[in-house]
């Protein structure tokens, strides 16, 4: 089993019984029939924010204690069932590939961390991400910064959706070295916030994003749906003009009223819920075309009361 080691709070960080044991910052490589750990590697942590629990208490929700979230992706080489390399995201805003390899044992180790990509301080990195190799060599990941659930106290900055491709040794932004900006938290007018980890779907990325109204408490928020190539343009013709190019817009729809969940891809088509509703996206006579999934999972929900 691969994993991060998920949030752990300052305060019980530093009781006395863990003798100054730093947690919360290690990814591992664990044997899921028995919780042996095989191996596991700190990623460390910026100092920016170490030593708060939650930062609504320190209003200043720009700077998190750093933690890896408990969902890497793993891949390995193309057509291939073998898991050789994983990523992962942490709340410093670091993106990590960790090369794994198996010792003379068998016994499976991390064999190099790379921290392929930096966003900064202030775009934390709670959810999973999705990738995808094209030709063989090319490894792209999709990821995005900030969350939904996120407290806005302190942030007045616009989060990022990033596509960043592997270079081997670092990584670069595949969007002509800028990431793609969603409208600015900062308390007025629309504050967009990334929902979670996005989909991918041939040679498309979706992303789904919600838009809250802090400003007018009474109004509930709005769900977003976008589709972007692997560069970052726009993935569908929104004009009707009979081509995809810079006039087209890469926000494909909006759910007025309602938060969005993670989009889904099922069977060449594209769901993602919005408030009480499961909505599906792709051409209506394009249903069965091979073996994939067959149905829709709800993975999570939450009551507003």
């Amino acid at each position: 089993m691969i994993t991060g080691s998920g949030f752990f709070p300052f305060t019980m960080e530093s009781a006395a019984n863990r003798a100054g044991v730093v947690a919360g910052t290690t990814f591992y490589l664990l044997n899921a029939e028995t919780g042996e750990v095989f191996d596991s590697r700190n990623v460390g942590a910026d100092t920016l924010g170490e030593k708060v629990d939650n930062c609504v208490t320190a209003n200043d929700c720009t700077r998190i204690k750093n933690a890896l979230q408990a969902d890497p992706v793993a891949t390995g080489p193309a057509d291939s069932r073998y898991v050789s390399k994983t990523y992962i995201g942490d709340l410093d805003g670091k993106l990590w590939r960790f090369d794994l390899k198996l010792d003379t044992a068998k016994i499976p180790k991390i064999n190099v961390a790379v921290k392929l990509f930096d966003a900064g301080a202030a775009h934390p990195m709670f959810s999973s991400m999705a990738t995808v190799t094209v030709g063989g060599v090319n490894q792209y990941l999709f990821q995005a910064t900030g969350s939904d659930l996120l407290p806005s106290n302190g942030v007045s900055q616009q989060y990022e959706l990033l596509i960043v491709k592997d270079n081997g040794t670092s990584g670069s932004l595949a969007t002509g070295g800028k990431p793609i900006l969603l409208e600015k938290v900062d308390g007025i007018g629309n504050d967009e916030k990334v929902t979670s980890f996005p989909a991918v779907a041939g040679d498309i990325v979706f992303f789904s994003t919600t838009n809250y109204k802090p400003a007018a408490l009474c109004t509930l928020p709005d769900g977003n749906l976008y589709a972007f190539t692997f560069i970052g343009g726009p993935a569908y013709d929104t004009t009707n003009d009979g081509k995809v190019d810079a006039t087209d817009k890469p926000k494909i729809t909006t759910t007025v009223g309602e938060r969005a969940s993670a989009p889904f891809i099922v069977d060449q088509h594209v769901v993602f819920a919005a408030g009480n509703k499961i909505q599906m996206f792709g051409d209506p006579e394009d249903f069965n075309n091979g073996v994939g999934q067959a149905g829709v999972r709800i993975l999570s929900w939450r009551e507003v009361r």
